[in-house]
């Protein structure tokens, strides 16, 4: 580059909004399942086998933990751009299989290699995203891939409106095909733009590549004393880590952050996120909707998702991570356990109890014993029960969905990132994973009042995380982070300190 000729400036927000295209295969991939329920369980015969659909839903989260667990190799080994680039052709390989599956068995594979495919760019993306990012702006630019999930997940509910609307197929034959065929259109977008973004110049500077490094920081800062000034900082981070006569490595300095990375992943799964966008439309027709407003009720789901992420990712740099997290989780613990009250009075029918085979079920205001007989349902108990799903939704994307994917993209050591994020996002698969298999059968054995009691019982114990352990991350460089870590400062204080 001739000493006066400008940088050609790239925009910071359009390189992460590419990567996070990837968060809209997760959203869809994940769920579809919702969308495409019925369709499968029909035409796989499947429809009364509460393990088999358990399955299928599971084998995508499932196969994410397979995913995950490679992830901080793919990071590290192949590298974000590369290893993005693979995972969208797997998410094409994969979805064309499932489009196209003789059998349930071969369904089954197609999903396993879906959820790989998930999981990898799950550990890959955020990394990326923090890695290009500037500080003041890091929050926001990582927010983009809770929105694009959020937007996959919308997308996936649109998509299972039009074909039911569009497609007669009463048998379904193709309908569900149809649905999984569009996410392949999304995963050839994807792998396409991917080619066009450039690397991480914070592994390149690890690898010693200074130069293009700094080339791609003058082009994302548009300022080349910036990008300079950048560079050194990485670098004085890479020589601070070596002069701690390996301390950087040793379990006793990363247990702390691998603790908060796993526990916040597992965390945001044990609030049962995942099993109103799995099985929403079954959860609505159980709170007395009909079919088809089932369905347009799980779109509002979707719409609100989009929207609560999108009023949050101004916010994140503003207020800051922890009261953002701290107030959502505290309004999802209210939410359950008024979900938990209203399911009361929301009969089943036979065989199908909200508080255990045994307990008392509320038809009108009394409690019948054994509850076979279906009472009519009061629509203000029914409208209760959407109000408070759609208020969970909204606070969980505006706290607890983005905030953990932020946050586990911040908090690990550079030459520990890779490794530490397949920790964490192999917690939120493996949770992701049991919700998945277990809500059908805990829906029927214990009811959704005990269910959703349980959740807010764990997310109970997410707010005592958060207040106690969590930092604020808020405007702090990653390197600041890693000094923080090497200092060995208290995990709540690794971010902005007291007097920050």
């Amino acid at each position: 580059m001739a000493k006066n000729e400008q940088p050609r400036k790239r925009s910071v927000v359009l390189m992460a909004s590419v990567a996070s295209m990837s968060g809209l295969l997760f959203g869809f991939d994940t769920a579809v399942a919702a969308a495409v329920g019925d369709a499968v369980n029909s035409y796989f015969g499947i429809t009364d086998d509460l393990w088999a659909r358990g399955l299928w839903v599971a084998s995508v989260p499932a196969g994410a933990i397979i995913g995950a667990l490679f992830g901080g190799w793919s990071a590290d080994a192949i590298g974000r751009k590369k290893g993005l680039i693979l995972d969208a052709a797997l998410f094409l390989f994969s979805l064309t299989l499932a489009a196209l599956t003789p059998s349930f068995a071969v369904f089954i594979i197609a999903r396993v290699l879906m959820g790989i495919a998930v999981g990898n760019s799950a550990v890959l993306t955020p990394i990326y995203m923090a890695e290009i990012a500037p500080p003041h702006r890091r929050g926001a630019i990582l927010f983009l891939y809770q929105t694009s999930i959020a937007v996959g997940i919308l997308s996936s509910f649109l998509v299972g409106l039009a074909v039911n609307h569009f497609v007669d197929d009463p048998q379904h034959l193709v309908d569900w095909r149809i649905m999984l065929g569009f996410g392949a259109i999304l995963a050839i977008a994807f792998g396409l733009a991917m080619f066009t973004m450039p690397r991480s110049p914070r592994l390149l500077i690890e690898r010693g590549y200074t130069d293009e490094a700094e080339a791609i920081l003058t082009s994302i800062l548009g300022d080349a004393d910036q990008a300079r000034t950048s560079c050194k900082e990485i670098e004085n981070a890479a020589k601070d880590r070596l002069s701690t006569d390996g301390a950087s490595s040793h379990w006793k300095l990363l247990l702390p952050v691998i603790f908060l990375g796993f526990f916040l992943q597992f965390f945001q799964q044990t609030t049962g996120i995942n099993a109103d966008l799995y099985f929403g439309p079954e959860i609505f027709k159980r709170a007395g909707f009909g079919e088809s407003a089932a369905l347009w009720s799980q779109v509002a789901l979707g719409v609100v998702f989009v929207l609560s992420t999108l009023i949050a990712m101004p916010l994140v740099d503003r207020i800051g991570r922890r009261p953002l997290l701290i107030f959502g989780l505290c309004v999802i613990v209210a939410t359950l356990i008024f979900q938990g009250i209203m399911f009361q009075y929301i009969p089943l029918g036979e065989g199908q109890y909200h508080v255990g085979h045994n307990a008392p079920i509320a038809k009108g205001h009394a409690a019948v014993e054994g509850a076979v007989q279906v009472a009519a349902i009061s629509p203000a108990v029914a409208w209760s029960v959407f109000a408070s799903i759609l208020i969970f939704i909204f606070t969980f994307g505006l706290s607890a969905g983005p905030i953990v994917w932020c946050m586990i993209s911040e908090i690990f050591p550079m030459h520990f990132r890779g490794a530490g994020m397949a920790i964490a996002v192999t917690a939120n698969w493996a949770m992701d994973t049991i919700v998945s298999l277990l809500f059908p059968t805990m829906k029927a054995d214990l009811g959704m009042t005990i269910t959703s009691f349980i959740y807010a019982g764990f997310t109970i114990l997410a707010v005592l995380l958060a207040v106690f352990l969590l930092p604020e991350t808020r405007g702090v460089s990653l390197e600041e982070i890693e000094r923080n870590i090497l200092k060995r400062k208290p995990l709540r204080w690794i971010g902005r300190g007291p007097q920050t």
